[in-house]
């Protein structure tokens, strides 16, 4: 029952082009906010305080991973409502 459940529900979100863009963009907003953290780019920062802060440290894995959980969510609450109308 749960594997014919989620079966359909993986060949439909397949189908749409919303879940590839929210996949890119989540993956783009991961990439820039760990190269940010790491400073391979000079401009932009996503440092954790002015104290010496490792980019795996779990302070700052544990920002991160709420900046993530956070776009997630939106895109879950669009995708949910685009699957209403």
């Amino acid at each position: 029952m749960i594997a014919a459940l989620i079966a359909f529900e993986l060949r439909r979100r397949l189908k749409m082009l919303s879940t590839y863009v929210f996949a890119l963009v989540l993956f783009a907003s991961g990439l820039f906010l760990m190269a940010a953290n790491s400073g391979l780019l000079k401009g932009m920062t996503a440092g954790a305080g002015s104290e010496r802060v490792n980019a795996n440290g779990p302070y700052s894995v544990f920002g991160h991973q709420n900046v993530m959980a956070l776009l997630g969510l939106f895109t879950a609450a669009v995708q949910l409502a685009s699957s209403f109308s």
